[in-house]
């Protein structure tokens, strides 16, 4: 296990300034998450932090001690990348054992090690078989494998689920968060899948054009953000703009046409124009004691499976909010409808 900081760390590609002055701390034993969009600097910072790019301004410390300028092999990190990268050519034994054989370790440990990392991760009876012969699941478990088996410091994960199929996913995640805490290491994992982070970490950080917008514990991100990216960006989120009628205390009264609805209070004072952002996956159909009720006629109904979807227009307003709520039918375009929602899942924001 190790502490991670990062401490003002920039970097640029030609004219490209891809990390603006990233601070973070990555606690010892944590599962961390970097989030964001594609092309907001989280690969470029994971491969900084594994010492396969160096910052142009700034540093990196292990327990304290600067890493910067050292590289990968002395850095004790193992990296698992977006393609897991197995060689073609060789046996899944081979592929795992890569590592160790570079290391120069006794054939005896090498095999002891390996063998024990395919034990833990359920491949067991494949090390004979080439990459093109296993499965998308299997090939990610090997490119885990490869990764744990040097005994790293850190494991950093670059989106190593992202070509897998949706249920195949969702199993392989579950198990990266066992492996990781049976293991006790310190894990990064960039990805631009805000379910698989909010399920993975321990904490995480949400980065937007290479700069870091904030950072906190999986349920405060989505619960009380405090930055409208991070608000829109976290969840099923619609938005609709509104202007402040009364403050009071934490809350905001906003009108949104003639719509009037409380709202968390993200610095907004009395007249202030602003942008609320709804939580929408939160919204219910019946009315519940302390909710807020958000009324408009029904634009769109689509049937999802285990939600639906509608689509409301305010009284007097233009803008559309989109809602995901349980019904067991879809309701009729055209009439009024109305959802409910905890005051925490509706936030306004000054205009940005």
């Amino acid at each position: 296990m190790v502490n991670v900081k990062i401490s003002n760390v920039t970097k640029s590609f030609g004219r490209n300034v891809v990390l603006k002055g990233i601070n973070l701390e990555i606690p010892s034993g944590k599962f961390f998450a970097i989030l964001g969009p594609s092309g907001s600097g989280k690969t470029t910072l994971l491969r900084i932090i594994a010492g396969f790019e160096i910052p142009d301004k700034g540093n990196v410390f292990f327990d304290g001690k600067d890493v910067t300028d050292k590289p990968p092999y002395k850095r004790k990190v193992a990296l698992v990348p977006q393609n897991w990268a197995l060689w073609p050519h060789m046996t899944v034994f081979e592929n795992v054992a890569f590592g160790l054989k570079v290391m120069k370790l006794p054939r005896s440990e090498i095999r002891q090690r390996v063998n024990e990392v395919l034990d833990l991760l359920g491949l067991k009876g494949l090390e004979g078989r080439y990459p093109h012969q296993l499965s998308g699941g299997q090939q990610q478990r090997v490119a885990l494998a490869r990764a744990l088996v040097v005994k790293p410091k850190l494991l950093l994960l670059d989106e190593p689920l992202s070509n897998l199929d949706a249920v195949l996913r969702i199993k392989l995640r579950g198990e990266l968060k066992r492996i990781q805490r049976e293991l006790g290491l310190t894990a990064i994992y960039v990805t631009h899948d805000q379910e698989e982070a909010l399920a993975l970490a321990d904490e995480l950080a949400v980065i937007n054009e290479g700069v870091v917008v904030e950072t906190g514990e999986p349920r405060e991100i989505f619960i009380m953000p405090k930055r409208l990216f991070t608000a829109k960006f976290i969840g099923r989120t619609s938005s609709a703009r509104g202007k402040v009628v009364e403050v009071s205390g934490k809350e905001a009264l906003v009108q949104i046409g003639k719509l009037r609805i409380r709202a968390i209070n993200h610095g907004l004072k009395e007249g202030d124009e602003c942008v609320v952002v709804f939580k929408s996956e939160l919204a219910k159909v019946r009315p519940r004691e302390g909710y807020v009720k958000v009324t408009g006629i029904l634009t769109l109904s689509m049937y999802l499976g285990p939600k639906v979807e509608v689509r409301l227009k305010p009284e007097g307003s233009e803008e559309e909010i989109s809602f995901y709520v349980s019904e067991r039918e879809t309701p009729q375009i055209g009439s009024t409808y109305s959802v409910h929602l905890p005051i925490e899942a509706i936030h306004a924001f000054p205009l940005e």
